[in-house]
C-alpha cells in the first residue's frame, strides 16, 4: 500500500462533526495525523526497499548488498565455510543455477573481508524458493560449534534480474543428479555401500514396466551420478560379487502425467530388505525433440512385465545373475544376442525369450537332450560358442522384448505347457506371459491337481530398433 491510498481510505466517506468551531478544530487535528502516518508509511517503504532487489538490476549485485549488509566486526573475526542453497520446498529440488548463487556469496564474503574455509567456524547457509516471478532466498550465518545464529536476512529478486528464461529449466541430467544427491542423504548405513542398478523402466503407471528412449537416457544418467558419488560402487550383474547378501540393489521407475514425469529410485538392502525411497519430477517439455516415452510395442509389452508388486511377492529361494554380452541393451538387425547367466547355488532352470509380438521361446534348455541343471556359481553363455545354439536378432519385430529366467531348487515339470518343438529351431510357447507364469510347474494327477514353486527370479529388458 502506497502513501496516497493510506490517506484516501483514512478520509473516504462522511463525518458528522460538532459546530464549525469543532470542525475545523477536527479537520486540522486530521489533516495533522494524515501528514504523520503518510510520513511513517514513506519510511515504512523505504525501510523492506532494501529486502528488494532493483528489478532492473542483475542478480549478483542484490546478492552482494544483502550478504554485506550482515557483516559486522564480530563476523569478520570467524571463517566462514558457505553450504550447497537448499529448497526450502517439500520437493528439495536441485537446480544447476544455485551454484551462481553460491559463486556470488562467497565473492560478497571475500569483499567484505570475510575468510571462507572448508573447515570453518561458521557456516553460511541459503534457503531458497523459486517463485515463477522470481527467486527468495533466506541467508543465515550460524556458529559450527553450537549453531547459534550470529546474523541472517531475506532476499527478494525479481524476474527481471534473473537469467533467461526463468523459471529455469531442469534437464535430465539434473534430475538424474537430485536423486542420486537425496539417496545419499537418506541411505539408512553409513559405510559406503555396493550396489547394481535395474534399468529404469515405468510408462503411464509406475508399475507398467516399460523401457524406451527415455528410459535408456535416464538410466545412463542415473549410471553417470552413480559413478560420481563417493559413497557408492556400482558393478554389474557380470560382476562375481552382485549376488552377494551385502550388495544393494537400486530399482527405477517412472510415470508419464500429461505435463511432468514422476521418476522413483528405491534402493534395497541387507538380509531383511530394508529399503528407502526417493523420488523427483521432469517437466516433459524439457526433453529432447523426439524422444519416445514407450516403446513401439507398448500394449503387448506391458503383457510381459513383472510388477514390483509381484517381485515383492515372489521371495524366490534362488538367486540368479543375468546379463547381456557388454550388458547391451539395444539391439538392430542382425546382431548377436549371448546371454550369461551364474546362479548363486546349485538350481534348475528355463530360460524364455519372449519377443515383441508376444511370441515366446524358450532358449535354454534349447532341446531335450540339453540339462536344465546348473552348478552354483558357475557362468553359462546362450548362444555362445559352446553351446549348441546360436541367437541373432533381426527386425522382422520391434520394440521391447524380454529375456526371463525362471529357476527352482528342483527339477521343473513344464510338461503341460502349451508348448511346441519346432526342428532346428527349439520350443515355441503357445499363449501368453501369464499362461507360462500359471502352466510352469503345474502337475496333474489322478484326483489332484499339484502346483510346484517356479518363479521368474531374473529378467532383462531389451530393445530392437530399426537401423537408422
Amino acid at each position: 500500500m502506497n502513501c496516497r491510498q493510506d490517506v484516501r481510505r483514512l478520509t473516504a466517506g462522511p463525518r458528522k462533526w460538532g459546530n464549525s468551531t469543532e470542525r475545523c478544530a477536527k479537520d486540522s487535528a486530521n489533516t495533522h495525523a494524515k501528514s504523520i502516518l503518510c510520513s511513517l508509511g514513506l519510511a515504512f517503504l523505504l525501510t523492506f526497499a532494501v529486502h528488494v532487489a532493483d528489478a532492473g538490476g542483475d542478480y549478483r549485485t542484490e546478492i552482494s548488498k544483502c550478504v554485506q549488509k550482515m557483516i559486522t566486526d564480530k563476523i569478520k573475526s570467524v571463517t566462514i565455510s558457505v553450504a550447497e542453497p537448499f529448497d526450502l520446498t517439500p520437493e528439495k529440488a536441485y537446480y544447476p543455477f544455485m551454484k551462481n548463487v553460491k559463486t556470488a556469496i562467497e565473492n560478497a564474503l571475500m569483499t567484505a573481508g570475510v575468510a571462507i574455509r572448508r573447515d570453518a567456524s561458521a557456516y553460511f547457509r541459503t534457503a531458497f524458493t523459486i517463485r515463477d516471478n522470481g527467486l527468495t532466498l533466506n541467508f543465515e550465518i550460524e556458529r559450527s560449534s553450537d549453531q547459534r545464529k550470529l546474523a541472517s536476512d531475506s532476499l527478494d529478486i525479481p524476474a527481471s534480474a534473473l537469467p533467461k528464461p526463468w523459471p529455469p529449466i531442469r534437464k535430465m541430467k539434473d534430475v538424474a543428479h537430485e536423486l542420486v544427491d537425496k539417496l545419499a542423504r537418506r541411505t539408512f548405513t553409513s559405510s559406503n555401500i555396493t550396489l547394481v542398478f535395474s534399468d529404469l523402466s515405468g510408462g503411464r503407471t509406475k508399475e507398467q514396466g516399460l523401457v524406451s528412449d527415455f528410459s535408456k537416457a535416464m538410466s545412463g544418467y542415473i549410471r553417470e551420478e552413480l559413478s560420481r558419488a563417493p559413497r557408492y560402487t556400482l558393478i554389474c550383474a557380470s560382476d562375481k560379487n552382485s549376488l552377494d547378501a551385502s550388495v544393494f540393489e537400486l530399482r527405477g521407475q517412472y510415470d508419464v502425467l500429461s505435463a511432468q514425469i514422476n521418476i522413483y529410485l528405491k534402493l534395497l538392502g541387507g538380509q531383511d530388505r530394508r529399503e528407502e525411497n526417493v523420488s523427483s519430477k521432469l517437466l516433459r517439455a524439457s526433453l529432447p525433440d523426439g524422444m519416445e516415452l514407450f516403446p513401439q510395442n507398448e500394449a503387448t509389452a506391458a503383457s510381459g512385465v513383472d510388477t514390483e508388486t509381484e517381485k515383492e511377492a515372489y521371495k524366490p529361494d534362488v538367486k540368479v545373475a543375468v546379463w547381456t554380452k557388454e550388458d547391451q541393451r539395444v539391439f538392430h538387425d542382425g546382431d548377436a544376442l549371448k546371454v550369461f547367466i551364474r546362479p548363486a547355488e546349485d538350481c534348475h532352470a528355463r530360460v524364455y525369450y519372449i519377443q515383441s509380438d508376444g511370441i515366446i521361446w524358450q532358449i535354454f534348455p534349447s532341446s531335450d537332450s540339453e540339462s536344465a541343471f546348473l552348478r552354483g556359481e558357475r557362468t553359462i553363455c546362450i548362444g555362445g560358442e559352446q553351446d549348441d545354439v546360436d541367437l541373432t536378432i533381426n527386425d522382422k519385430t520391434i520394440g521391447q522384448e524380454f529375456i526371463k529366467v525362471f529357476a527352482a531348487r528342483h527339477k521343473i515339470d513344464d510338461s503341460l505347457l502349451p508348448k511346441k518343438y519346432i526342428q532346428g529351431v527349439g520350443y515355441q510357447m503357445r499363449g501368453g506371459y501369464d499362461t507360462l507364469k500359471s502352466g510352469i510347474g503345474f502337475i496333474r494327477f489322478k484326483g489332484l491337481d499339484m502346483k510346484q514353486k517356479v518363479l521368474p527370479v531374473a529378467e532383462i529388458k531389451i530393445r530392437v530398433d530399426k537401423k537408422r
